[in-house]
């Protein structure tokens, strides 16, 4: 996880403190989640201004423990309530078009795209913003839910690929990875974050 990446709740989020515990209610949803006090104020300062980095600061200050500590306790919780739809990165590194693919690059999915899933078939993606519609097939919703929370590489999700699709050619596979990247790239399906860096 890149500690300059930054994030808020997701729109649907509301967050309410009781004693010695909190709840996330995801109202599109209609899930809640309980959390700690200490998740609930890392919650509480996710406003899309302080980075990973900044926030992590901040934790170990206000608890005093180790600021690497910190660092992997804030990177846990996004992990884990980013995977739950708690949180959303913050997408302002979309819209770049067309262009040359490094293997090093990274690539996450705009928050502000609809996911439908159509069975076996793959899912249609839905960009409000653009008024762009893809469809992708099982394979493309493997990559499409990997780039979800975190930035990755295009050697990450060729690795994870053949992790998840056995017998899969490299070289097919190096091919539509960045076929599909590109596809997302030109229509602010997925952004690039490190032009965004602080």
């Amino acid at each position: 996880m890149i500690e300059w990446m930054r994030y808020v709740l997701a729109d649907e989020v509301a967050l309410e403190d009781f004693e010695g515990l909190s709840l996330v209610f995801l109202a599109n949803q209609l899930k809640v989640v309980e959390v700690n006090q200490t998740a609930s104020w890392i919650l509480s300062v996710l406003d899309g201004e302080k980075s990973i980095k900044e926030i992590s600061r901040l934790v170990a200050e206000r608890f005093d423990i180790q600021r690497h500590k910190a660092l992997s306790d804030v990177k846990a919780l996004i992990l884990e309530l980013g995977g739950k739809g708690v949180l959303k990165p913050i997408p302002d590194y979309f819209n770049q078009g067309r262009r040359i693919l490094t293997e090093s690059e990274m690539y996450v999915a705009n928050p502000d795209v609809s996911t439908r899933q159509e069975g076996e078939e793959g899912a249609l993606l839905y960009n409000p913003n653009t008024k762009n519609l893809l469809v992708i097939n099982q394979v493309g919703l493997l990559i499409w839910n990997y780039i979800q929370m975190i930035p990755r590489s295009t050697g990450d999700i060729l690795g994870y690929l053949q992790e998840e699709c056995e017998g899969i050619p490299l070289e097919q596979a190096k091919n539509d990875v960045n076929s599909f990247l590109q596809d997302l790239l030109s229509k602010a399906f997925a952004g690039n974050p490190e032009n965004d860096q602080e």
